[in-house]
C-alpha cells in the first residue's frame, strides 16, 4: 500500500516510517525528508495529486504545550487547518487516512477515559487537536489517540523522556519527575502495529492505544531506574506547581483500551520498559544514547 507519512521525520513518525517503508515529510525539510507546510493547502494538495498516496498517516503537529498557548494561532493553524488540508487532500485521492491525536482532548478530571467519554481540554494544544480530530472524522477517518509516547528517538531531534531517564541515571545526574500527572503511555513501536491492524479491518472513528497501567512520571522512572540497575532513590518527586508551567496540565487522563483490543494486543508497561532498557543500555556511549 503506497503511505505518505506526514510528519515523518519526528518521534513517532520515524517508526511510521519504517514500518509502512513509507515516504514521510517534515514541517522543516531537515534529515533529507521532503519539506511539507500543512498550513498550506495548495502544497498539500500538490504532493498528495503528486504521490497519490493510498493510506496517509498524519503525525504532524505542534506538541510544545506551553508553546501551544503562548502561540495560540499557530497552533490552531497547524494542529486543526492543517489537518483540515490534509483531511480534504486526502478524500480528493481517495486515500484512507490516520490522524494521530493525544488524551490531552480530556480534562483530566475522573481518568479512565474511554473514546466515547466527552472531551473537554483543559489548554490549546488539547483543545487544537481536538479540532483536527473533528476535521479528520468529517472524512470518516482513523483517529488514534497516544500519551506520553515512550521509546528510543531514530532522529536526531529531542530525546525522548525514557532516553533522558536512563542516560541521566547513567551519567550519575538525579532525575526530577512529576507525581501529579497520571497517564496510561504508548509504547511507540505498538503505533505502526496498531495502525497496520486497524487499516486492515477497515476502522474509523476514535480509538485509544496506551499500555494498560496508569502512572506517573515519577514512577515511570522509578521502574526504568530499577530495570536498568540505578538507584531509584536518584529519582525526585516534583509537582506541576513546582514545574511552573505557562499552560494547565490535565491530573489524570489514563485511557481504556478495550475498543481496540478486538484487533491489536495491548500491552503490560512493565514487559516493555524491560526489553527497551535491555536494547537502549547497549547503545549508551560516553553517558549518551548513540
Amino acid at each position: 500500500m503506497r503511505t505518505l507519512v506526514v510528519g515523518g521525520s519526528g518521534f513517532v513518525g520515524r517508526y511510521l516510517v519504517r514500518h509502512f517503508d513509507a515516504v514521510g515529510t517534515s514541517g522543516t525539510g531537515r534529515d533529507g525528508f521532503p519539506k511539507l507546510d500543512i498550513t498550506r493547502r495548495q502544497e498539500v494538495e500538490r504532493l498528495f495529486e503528486r504521490f497519490r498516496p493510498e493510506l496517509v498517516i498524519n503525525a504532524a503537529a505542534m506538541t510544545n504545550v506551553d508553546e501551544c498557548e503562548r502561540r495560540r494561532e499557530e497552533a490552531f493553524m497547524i494542529n486543526a487547518d492543517g489537518v483540515r488540508n490534509i483531511s480534504e487532500a486526502a478524500y480528493r485521492v481517495k486515500a484512507k487516512l490516520v490522524q494521530i491525536s493525544t488524551d490531552y482532548v480530556f480534562d483530566g478530571a475522573k481518568g479512565d477515559y474511554g473514546e466515547d467519554d466527552p472531551t473537554n481540554p483543559v489548554n490549546v494544544y488539547g483543545s487544537s487537536k481536538l479540532r483536527g480530530e473533528l476535521y479528520a472524522l468529517e472524512r470518516d477517518a482513523l483517529v488514534l489517540r497516544i500519551s506520553s509516547p515512550f521509546g528510543i528517538n531514530l532522529g536526531r531531534g529531542k530525546e525522548s523522556f525514557f532516553e533522558y531517564v536512563l542516560r541521566a541515571l547513567a551519567g550519575g545526574e538525579r532525575v526530577k519527575a512529576l507525581v501529579d500527572q497520571i497517564t496510561t503511555p504508548t509504547f511507540v513501536e505498538d503505533v505502526p502495529e496498531a495502525i497496520d491492524a486497524l487499516v486492515q479491518r477497515g476502522s474509523t472513528g476514535a480509538f485509544h492505544l496506551a499500555v494498560r497501567e496508569a502512572i506517573s512520571r515519577y514512577e515511570f522512572a522509578i521502574k526504568v531506574a530499577e530495570f536498568a540497575g540505578f538507584e531509584p532513590g536518584r529519582v525526585d518527586r516534583i509537582t506541576s506547581r513546582e514545574m511552573n508551567f505557562y499552560a494547565r496540565r490535565p491530573r489524570d487522563t489514563s485511557m481504556k483500551t478495550d475498543k481496540i483490543s478486538g484487533s491489536f494486543r495491548t500491552t503490560e508497561l512493565s514487559k516493555d520498559l524491560k526489553d527497551l532498557v535491555t536494547a537502549a543500555t547497549k547503545h549508551i556511549s560516553d553517558h549518551r544514547l548513540i
